[in-house]
C-alpha cells in the first residue's frame, strides 16, 4: 500500500470563487522578481510574504510568553510590522475579479486565448483581507472552447509555494478565513 496516495486535505479541498486575478507567461523556475515584472507590479510584493512570515512568527512566539511586560513588546512589534506591511503595500494595483476554482496546490481559470501545457504562469491573485498572493504556476491543462469564441479553461499547479502564502492559501480554499468586502 506504500504506493497509494495519502489523503491529505491539504490539497483535496477545491473552492469555486471570485476573486480578483492576474497572470502572465513566464519561463519556468523565473525568480520573484521576474515574477513581479511579468504581472507589472512592484518589486515590493516580494518584502510581502517576508512581513506575513514576521507575522505569523510573532503570534506563536507571543502564545508562547509567560513574561506579561515580554509579551506586551512584542505584541507592540507586530502591530509595527503590520504597519510597514501596510505602508509597503498601499499602492498595489488589484486585478479584476473573475471566477476561478482554486486549492492550495492549483488554479482553474478561463482565459481568452490557449495556454500550452507545461508552460507556466506568473499568478497574481489577491485574497481577503488584500492579502496579495504571486506564485509561479505550470499549465497543466487548457481546454478547448465550448463554444466559438469562447473562453479556455485553464488548469495550472502553483510551483514552490511555501512559508505563510502557504498557510494562507491554504487556510482561505478549506474555508477558514473568508473573504471581508
Amino acid at each position: 500500500m506504500a504506493d497509494e496516495p495519502k489523503d491529505n486535505r491539504r490539497t483535496s479541498v477545491r473552492r469555486q470563487v471570485r476573486l480578483p486575478l492576474g497572470y502572465a507567461a513566464i519561463d519556468p523556475g523565473a525568480a520573484m522578481e521576474t515574477l513581479c515584472d511579468a504581472l507589472a507590479l512592484p518589486q515590493t510584493i516580494a518584502v510581502r510574504a517576508r512581513l506575513s512570515d514576521l507575522d505569523d512568527d510573532f503570534a506563536r512566539i507571543i502564545v508562547g510568553i509567560g513574561d506579561a511586560r515580554t509579551s506586551d513588546a512584542l505584541r507592540l512589534l507586530e502591530r509595527k510590522v503590520s504597519a510597514l506591511e501596510e505602508v509597503v503595500l498601499a499602492d498595489l494595483p488589484v486585478p479584476a475579479e473573475t471566477d476561478l476554482a482554486l486549492s492550495a496546490d492549483g488554479i482553474g481559470f478561463e482565459s481568452s486565448g490557449p495556454l500550452a501545457v507545461d508552460s507556466w504562469v506568473a499568478i497574481h491573485l489577491v485574497l481577503p483581507h488584500r492579502y496579495h498572493l504571486v506564485a509561479a504556476a505550470r499549465v497543466s491543462r487548457c481546454a478547448a472552447p465550448a463554444q466559438a469564441g469562447g473562453p479556455y479553461r485553464i488548469g495550472a499547479e502553483f510551483q514552490g509555494l511555501d512559508g505563510a502564502p502557504a498557510r494562507r492559501l491554504t487556510r482561505f480554499t478549506i474555508g477558514r478565513e473568508e473573504r471581508a468586502d
